[in-house]
């Protein structure tokens, strides 16, 4: 059974990670999103892929066998049967959308990935989620529970000013999924938000040294910042407050 090419990727780790995984029983098609199908991939990028598979068992299967790295870069790997995937789509999150626009189809048996894409709209604004990111800043609340040790909640902070800085710009249909265009363009297009913009973009550094331990020049130290972090916590409310 041979594999549906849909598209030359220029990350040759990331097609090559596609088609291992496609390779495997049950996995009906595999899409490259994030930096890799985009094209802005670097050293420091992780390889993730979303894989149709056949059922659950599949999926606990694959995940299992299929954990491992390629030259150094880690693989975040989601893997959905097809109603999972048509729920996605439907629900119009952020990342939904994110795979319904930029995601290349690298193994696509029998055209299912492509068949289920056609069947919601790429243009549509993507759901207001300014609750649910709400909710995750209630933990930032009082932030004394860090105890003047605030690597990990830097990084949080960073992850939902991100998904809100996208959101932003996704609820008026304006798209972007890389949180550095995403930042630059909410700067441009809303300056009100350029302050706050600016203040979760410096904190990406504490991101990647936790989700990827890739260690760069930090703004600020991670230890005894909490002024640094309690600015953080107000910016990340005021992007979270802009959805609408």
């Amino acid at each position: 059974m041979a594999a549906a090419i849909v598209q030359v990727l220029a990350d040759s780790e990331a097609r090559n990670a596609a088609d291992a995984l496609g390779r495997e029983a049950g996995v009906r098609a595999v899409c490259v999103i994030g930096s890799g199908a985009r094209g802005d991939f670097d050293a420091a990028s992780d390889i993730d892929l979303l894989a149709l598979v056949d059922d659950r068992a599949t999926a606990a299967r694959v995940r299992a066998r299929f954990r491992r790295a390629v030259d150094e870069r880690g693989i975040q790997l989601k893997l959905v049967t097809e109603a999972q995937l048509t729920r996605l789509f439907e629900r119009r999150s952020t990342f939904g959308v994110h795979v319904l626009r930029e995601g290349v189809a690298v193994v696509d048996y029998f055209g299912a990935f492509e068949a289920l894409r056609a069947c919601h709209p790429r243009d549509a604004p993507v759901r207001n989620n300014r609750e649910e990111l709400l909710v995750r800043l209630e933990l930032y609340d009082d932030i004394a529970w860090c105890q003047g040790l605030y690597l990990y909640c830097l990084a949080d902070l960073y992850s939902i000013g991100r998904s809100a800085a996208f959101t932003v710009l996704g609820r008026q249909s304006r798209f972007e999924f890389s949180g550095t265009r995403a930042f630059d363009r909410l700067r441009r297009e809303v300056p009100q938000l350029a302050p706050a913009t600016e203040r979760i973009a410096e904190l990406r550094a504490f991101f990647l040294l936790v989700e990827r331990d890739s260690r760069q020049s930090l703004p600020f130290p991670a230890r005894d910042s909490h002024d640094a972090a309690s600015t953080a916590v107000a910016a990340c409310h005021t992007l979270v407050d802009a959805i609408r």
